[in-house]
């Protein structure tokens, strides 16, 4: 190997000294420095068949004898005598004839079974196994109070004074002030409110017995009136209407006497003067007046007549029709008071109750004013640390716009939380698992938490408990337990971390990578691995079944079938183990 590469070395020190060396010359020095190093490498069998596989010489491009003294004489000759300007011609044709010889050694030294690449294998041993369960964590305060603005009426709430988000605060300290002013006005108003109520309601219960009474008094003054028309219409009927009837007849019947006795009497006249040849005066006077009295007489009859006509035709009937009416509308009135008498009565007795019950509301709305005064300063029930909004499970949600909203002069809205205080310690870990990782996390197994600051000491913890239901899709809660005392100054609630939780540990286990299980077409459970020589490259693979454990992201425990110094494929051998 040595004698080879030295001889390698001169020729390429005469090339560089000026010497052009022919092709076929530098390609039968590569070629016997090369196949002795690969035989060396390989065993005994190999380089036979690396030799035999290999092309001859006779299959690369040489020249004769002449033709390469030639070209040596000619090279020589063009180097010492050529100019300058073609210095760079000639050396690309080197170039080229050395590119060529490069191609010849490797078309003659392919070979298809030293290129194969070699097999991947894992020689079993015993070793600690380990499974964990990573997931994300947010460190979380076990001792947490909420500061909630829950009034009982009052709605607006306008901030005077307001601790700084993450302020230390001590127990009783005011964290939030409110303006009062609009408050008090408030309780003013309802102060005079009741007052009003209160005359309200004592002039309604005094006025209603006199209300009742004089309901009572109408509805009796209806009921006689009704029971008058009913008596008036019948008196009419039964006797004045035959009454006013005969009446008028009568009236009739005089006119027409007294008519009769002053004609009498002026007849009587009339033949008393005729018997005197010569009428005196006075007797002239006395017939014109009887004359007079009976012109009288005809018209009283007349008037008479006309006097009778209108009340027989006219003036009974309407007095009849009125009568009868006037029995209508007294009946209506009485029922009418009847009504009324109940309607008015229950009317003024529910307006009351009415104005009573107004009255309690107000009072009650009073009285809750007045206890939603004390929420015109929130004090802090116990110490810690301030979180404006509040926390699920460690994720404070609505932390930044609680900060931008919890402000002087800005108002909050009512049943609401406003902070939290924080107690620093203790603390513990929440976070959640995915279904598949469910089944191998039980309470009690250790894990370790990792803090974003690099460098930062990991913490020891335990997972304490599992939600038995899932809080969302494939979610579920997990908690655990920090088992170091003397955690990070710097470590606050609401940071995150990493969490690796270790659900498998056995210290002497045989593990494979997955890459080395494989599972039967027939039966998917089966599970088998191929078994190799290390020794013998050319050897088949046996296959092997094989019991499996836990699982890794990249390993597998054997629980059965494998031994310590086993060395197995981490490669499908069925194709060849077919061929075989």
């Amino acid at each position: 190997m040595r004698t080879c590469s030295n001889h390698l070395f001169l020729l390429l020190g005469m090339s560089v000294a000026g010497f052009v060396l022919h092709p076929s010359v530098l390609t039968n020095s590569l070629e016997a420095a090369t196949v002795p190093a690969e035989a060396d490498a390989e065993s005994p069998d190999k380089g036979e068949e690396a030799t035999a596989g290999s092309e001859t010489p006779d299959e690369a491009p040489t020249e004769s004898p002449d033709d390469a003294n030639d070209s040596d004489t000619d090279d020589a000759t063009e180097h010492d005598s050529q100019p300058e300007d073609e210095a760079s011609e000639d050396v690309d044709n080197k170039e080229e004839e050395k590119e060529k010889g490069k191609k010849s050694d490797s078309t003659a030294t392919k070979d298809p079974k030293k290129n194969k690449k070699e097999r991947k294998s894992h020689k079993v041993k015993a070793e600690r196994f380990k499974v964990e369960v990573s997931l994300k964590g947010i460190m979380v305060a076990r001792d947490t109070t909420e500061i909630v603005l829950r009034p009982e009426a009052w709605s607006e709430f306008k901030i005077e004074e307001i601790v700084p988000h993450g302020s230390e605060v001590h127990e009783g300290q005011v964290l939030v002030r409110f303006d009062s002013r609009k408050l008090q006005e408030a309780i003013a108003a309802l102060e005079l409110e009741l007052h009003l109520s209160d005359l309200a309601i004592r002039r309604a219960e005094e006025e209603l017995p006199r209300l009742e009474k004089m309901l009572d008094l109408k509805l009796s003054d209806t009921q006689r009136n009704a029971e008058r028309a009913r008596e008036d219409y019948d008196r009419f009927k039964k006797l004045e209407q035959q009454f006013f009837e005969k009446m008028v007849d009568y009236t009739v019947k005089g006119s027409e006497f007294q008519l009769d006795y002053v004609l009498e009497e002026l007849q009587q006249l009339e033949k008393m003067y005729e018997a005197d040849d010569l009428t005196e005066e006075t007797e002239e006077i006395i017939l014109e007046r009887q004359r007079n009295s009976v012109d009288l007489a005809r018209f009283n009859v007349e008037d008479a007549e006309f006097y009778r006509d209108r009340v027989l035709k006219i003036m009974l009937p309407r007095m009849e029709s009125q009568l009868q009416d006037n029995i209508e509308t007294t009946k209506l009135a009485f029922e009418r008071a009847g009504m009324s008498n109940n309607l008015d009565l229950n009317r003024a007795r529910y307006e009351l109750e009415k104005t009573k019950q107004q009255r309690e509301k107000s009072a009650d709305r009073h009285a809750k004013l007045v206890g939603d005064k004390s929420l015109l300063e929130l004090k802090a029930p116990t110490a810690g640390i301030v979180y404006f909004g509040h926390a699920t499970r460690g994720q404070w949600t609505n932390m930044a716009s609680m900060i931008n909203k919890l402000r002087p002069h800005s108002s909050v809205t009512s049943n609401s939380i406003l902070m939290t205080i924080v107690k620093p310690r203790p603390l513990y870990v929440a976070g959640d698992i995915g279904e598949t990782n469910r089944p191998g996390v039980k309470a009690g197994q250790p894990a370790k938490i990792v803090l974003p600051p690099e460098g930062s000491p990991k913490l020891e913890a335990t997972v304490e408990t599992l939600s038995m239901a899932p809080i969302s899709r494939a979610k579920f809660w997990i908690d655990l337990k920090l088992l170091t005392e003397n955690e990070p100054e710097w470590l606050v609630a609401g940071m995150t971390c990493k969490v690796k939780v270790v659900t498998y540990d056995q210290a002497n286990a045989i593990v494979v990578p997955k890459d080395a299980i494989h599972s039967d077409e027939d039966n998917e459970e089966a599970k088998y691995v191929w078994v190799v020589d290390p020794d013998d490259a050319s050897a088949g693979a046996q296959r092997r079944s094989v019991k499996t454990g836990q699982r890794s992201s990249e390993n597998i425990e054997i629980v059965a079938g494998l031994e310590i110094g086993d060395v197995v494929s981490l490669e499908d051998e069925q194709d060849d183990a077919d061929d075989k």
